[in-house]
C-alpha cells in the first residue's frame, strides 16, 4: 500500500520512478489507477485461491469478470447435468436400463464437481437511500476565503445544485479538509459567503472515523442512529457490511481499519441525508468494497462532494472537478477527473511555483511599495521578510536533498527509509507553504 498516506503529485512521481525501474517489482495496492500506470500482471487472492491475470488493472477487471461468467455457465451446465443424470438413474435403478443407470451412478461418482462462483469478500450490494430531495440549489459559494488564522485558499465561486456530483482534488495541506469543515459550518469563512440551498439534509464520511465512539459495540453504534429499532433489524441490516453472528457485538476498538469505514458507511447510508460529503472514503478499504461503493454511489440520486486522492474514484464518480493548488489559489473544471488532468497536461501546469520564482517576483514589488510607507516601517518589514526569505530557503534546500534521496535507486527497496522520507519531505512542503503564508502576508502588510 505505497500510496495509501500520498498525495496525488506524490503518487505521480512514484509512478514515474517504477516507470523507469529496471527490476523487477512486486505493488500490493487498492489503489486502482496506480495499478493500471506500474503493473502489467495481477495476481488475485479471493476464495482461499490465487489466480494470473497477464495485464494491468483494467485488463484484469474485463478478464474476470469474462471468466467468472464462464464459470457461472459451466458450473450451471453441470448442475443441469447432474440433475438430469440423478433422475434417470432413480427412475431406471430396477427397470431394464439398471445396467445404464449404474453406469452413471459410477460416472457421476467421479466427476469433479464445480463450486459455485460466489465471493466471501465483497460486502452485499447497499444503496444510498434519501428520505426526501433537497431543493434544486444546494450550496451558493460566493468569494469563500477559507484557513484558520491565514488564509489557506481565496476565491472559490461555485454553485452545486441537487444531484451533482463534485470531486475536491489538490496536494497535502492546500486545503480539501478545511473546504469540508467550512462547507460543514464547523469553520468559519474569514471571508465571502455560503449559501446553503432548502431542504439539504448532510450528511459526513470523516477519514478520521471520529464519529465512531471506540467504546461502544458495533451494535451499539447503529442502535445509537435508531434506537427504537430491534436488535434483530440492525443485526440484518449490519450482515450487508460483513458483521455478521457475533462480530456486531464487537467492540468498535477492536476493529481494524476497514472494518470501522464499512461501519461507518453502514451509519452513513442509515441515515438517509440527501447531501453526502466524503473525506477520503476508500482508504481503508479493500478493492470489493470500493466497487460496492462507487456502485452505491453511481444509483444515488442526491448530490455528492468527495474529497479524495483515489483518482479511479474520483473518476468514475464525478463530473465536475474543484482543484486547490496549494499555493492559495483554486479552480473549477468541467468534466471528469481524466479529462481534468488531461487538460493540466496540456498546459503544462505545475501543481506548485517555485520559491525561486516567487520569491523574485516578490522583489520589485516590495521596493515599489517601499515609496508608500516610512523608512523605520519599511526597514522593519524588510527585514522580516529577509528572515522569512532566508528560512524558506533552507527548507526548500532540505526538501530539494529529500526529494533526491527518495530518487536514489539504492535505496527503491528499502519501504521503510522510502516512507520515511515521504512522510518528512511532506512535512518539510507544509512548512514551506506555512512560511509562504507569514511571508506573503506580511507583504499584504505593505499594502495597508
Amino acid at each position: 500500500e505505497p500510496t495509501n498516506h500520498l498525495d496525488i503529485p506524490a503518487v505521480r512521481w512514484l509512478e514515474n520512478f517504477l516507470a523507469d525501474y529496471p527490476h523487477a517489482c512486486i505493488v500490493i495496492s487498492h489503489d486502482r489507477y496506480f495499478l493500471d500506470a506500474t503493473v502489467k500482471r495481477i495476481l488475485e487472492l479471493a476464495n482461499s485461491r490465487v489466480e494470473e491475470y497477464p495485464g494491468n488493472y483494467s485488463w484484469y477487471v474485463s478478464e474476470r469478470e469474462g471468466r467468472l461468467a464462464q464459470r457461472r455457465k459451466a458450473y450451471e451446465f453441470q448442475q443441469q447435468l447432474i440433475d438430469r443424470t440423478e433422475d434417470f438413474i432413480q427412475r431406471n435403478l430396477a427397470g431394464q436400463k439398471a445396467r445404464q443407470a449404474q453406469s452413471r451412478r459410477k460416472m457421476l461418482g467421479k466427476l469433479e464437481r464445480l463450486e459455485p462462483v460466489v465471493s466471501d469478500t465483497a460486502p452485499s450490494r447497499f444503496r444510498f437511500d434519501m428520505d426526501r430531495p433537497s431543493n434544486n440549489l444546494v450550496f451558493r459559494i460566493s468569494g469563500l476565503e477559507i484557513g484558520y488564522a491565514v488564509s489557506v485558499v481565496k476565491g472559490i465561486d461555485f454553485h452545486l445544485y441537487r444531484g451533482d456530483r463534485l470531486g475536491v482534488v489538490g496536494p497535502n495541506g492546500s486545503g480539501k479538509t478545511t473546504l469540508v469543515k467550512t462547507l460543514l459550518g464547523k469553520l468559519h469563512p474569514l471571508h465571502g459567503e455560503i449559501q446553503v440551498g432548502p431542504k439539504v439534509e448532510l450528511a459526513f464520511y470523516d477519514q478520521q472515523l471520529e464519529q465512531l465512539d471506540l467504546s461502544a459495540t458495533v451494535l451499539d453504534e447503529m442502535r445509537s442512529i435508531s434506537p427504537l429499532l430491534s436488535d434483530e433489524t440492525l443485526r440484518s441490516y449490519l450482515a450487508r457490511f460483513l458483521f455478521r453472528g457475533d462480530e456486531a457485538f464487537q467492540n468498535v476498538a477492536s476493529l481494524s481499519g476497514g472494518e470501522k469505514s464499512r461501519l461507518a458507511l453502514a451509519k452513513l447510508i442509515f441515515g438517509k441525508a440527501n447531501t453526502l460529503i466524503f473525506d477520503e472514503p476508500t482508504n481503508h478499504l479493500d478493492i470489493p468494497s470500493c466497487e460496492a461503493l462507487e456502485a452505491a454511489l453511481q444509483q444515488f440520486p442526491g448530490t455528492l462532494v468527495i474529497v479524495s486522492h483515489d483518482r479511479y474514484l474520483i473518476n468514475r464518480i464525478c463530473h465536475r472537478v474543484l482543484y486547490l493548488d496549494g499555493k492559495g489559489g483554486c479552480r473549477w473544471f468541467e468534466g471528469t477527473y481524466h479529462e481534468f488532468e488531461t487538460g493540466l497536461a496540456q498546459e503544462s501546469v505545475c501543481p506548485l511555483q517555485s520559491p525561486k520564482t516567487r520569491l523574485e517576483e516578490s522583489s520589485t514589488t516590495l521596493l515599489n511599495r517601499a515609496k508608500k510607507l516610512s523608512k523605520n516601517e519599511f526597514n522593519r518589514l524588510k527585514t522580516q521578510c529577509a528572515s522569512l526569505e532566508h528560512e524558506i530557503r533552507e527548507i526548500e534546500g532540505l526538501a530539494q536533498k529529500t526529494l533526491g534521496r527518495m530518487s536514489d535507486p539504492a535505496l527503491a527497496s528499502d519501504f521503510l527509509q522510502l516512507h520515511q522520507l515521504s512522510y518528512q519531505h511532506r512535512e518539510l512542503t507544509q512548512r514551506l507553504e506555512s512560511l509562504y503564508s507569514e511571508w506573503e502576508k506580511t507583504l499584504a502588510t505593505l499594502d495597508e
